[in-house]
């Protein structure tokens, strides 16, 4: 992790410390205003009329099943991070990341000190704007298309075990950088850096692309699959992938 980074992101945030103290459940005013609804909304998190943004991650605390009315990017910085997403466990660690439209319902187990990880708040809107950038044709730009065309709500996340990979690790910090430091190319940085996630050389993204409201938790669904793509350790330079179906 970047040092400047990691300075800022290993403090104690005011949240943090509430659940050091004792404060077992999640602070919901933070996050909604409807907390029986278990949706957390962007309102509470964007600035008016903004986009995006980033919040880290906050630790010691358990997230029980929420969703969100905005699309999320998880970047884990240094150790892991446990979710259950739509019925599937995946254990994020360093360097990984996982994508999540605003239908997906997931928790949050709580993790350690040494455990950073970055939450993305994203609106579907922005995708418009680096639609472009992001290319055609790769599992990103898909992701990207079935956002914004809003057919149905079914849940649909990516999750990229790229664990180590200095290329994927580089540009997630990209985009956390530019956000959080607010750079005046943000938009450009955002736009080419998740064009190369999404369609880079050497990564496996495990897809999930359905589970309708009537499907059971926890059942695979059919159009479930794997997409094996490759990123070179020695180039960052981006390729289209290779997208198969996983095997039933």
């Amino acid at each position: 992790m970047n040092a400047e980074l990691s300075r800022m992101l290993k403090r104690i945030t005011p949240e943090e410390k509430a659940a050091l103290s004792g404060q077992e459940n999640v602070q919901w005013s933070i996050y909604t205003d409807q907390p029986q609804q278990n949706v957390v909304e962007h309102e509470k998190l964007l600035e008016s009329n903004g986009l995006i943004t980033a919040r880290k991650h906050t630790r010691f605390v358990y997230f029980p099943p929420h969703k969100h009315n905005y699309v999320e990017f998880f970047y884990v910085l240094s150790g892991s991070v446990t979710h259950r997403v739509e019925g599937t466990e995946l254990v994020v660690g360093s360097g990984e990341l996982l994508f999540m439209n605003q239908y997906t319902e997931h928790e949050i187990l709580p993790c350690g000190e040494n455990d950073i990880a970055m939450n993305l708040i994203i609106m579907p809107a922005f995708f418009e704007q680096v639609r472009e950038m992001v290319g055609q044709e790769n599992i990103l730009a898909e992701f990207m298309v079935n956002i914004l065309q809003q057919k149905g709500s079914a849940a649909q996340y990516l999750y990229f075990p790229v664990a180590n990979d200095f290329c994927i690790q580089n540009l997630a910090e990209n985009i956390v950088y530019a956000i959080l430091c607010k750079q005046h190319n943000e938009e450009r940085v955002l736009g080419i850096s998740m064009g190369l996630l999404g369609s880079g050389k050497r990564r496996t993204a495990h897809q999930r692309v359905s589970l309708s409201p009537d499907e059971p938790r926890g059942q695979e669904s059919g159009l479930r699959r794997q997409a094996p793509c490759y990123l070179s350790r020695s180039s960052c330079q981006h390729h289209r992938p290779d997208l198969r179906a996983a095997p039933e």
